[in-house]
């Protein structure tokens, strides 16, 4: 858990730009959830944004929580029967 935690801080734009990372972390990059939790931080502190200029990143994260919440809701437990030995 340790290792995907530290993965995805290093990899959401905080320390270092995206770009400077290889291929593979550039190919996953949008798909960081903490990436737009960075971005929307950055552009209030720097900028002074509005909710108009953080739709973006907001739009990805609503989609993400409706992807997980339907994933969620559709799961079902099967349990199996139990074999006497």
């Amino acid at each position: 858990m340790f290792f995907f935690l530290l993965l995805f801080i290093l990899m959401s734009d905080i320390f270092n730009p995206y770009q400077q990372s290889a291929r593979l972390g550039i190919k996953y990059y949008p798909i960081n959830l903490l990436r737009y939790f960075i971005q929307v931080v950055r552009t209030i502190f720097f900028r002074g944004a509005t909710l108009v200029n953080m739709y973006p990143a907001f739009r990805v994260v609503i989609a993400f929580r409706v992807v997980a919440t339907i994933w969620v809701v559709s799961y079902r437990k099967r349990n199996l029967p139990i074999q006497p030995v």
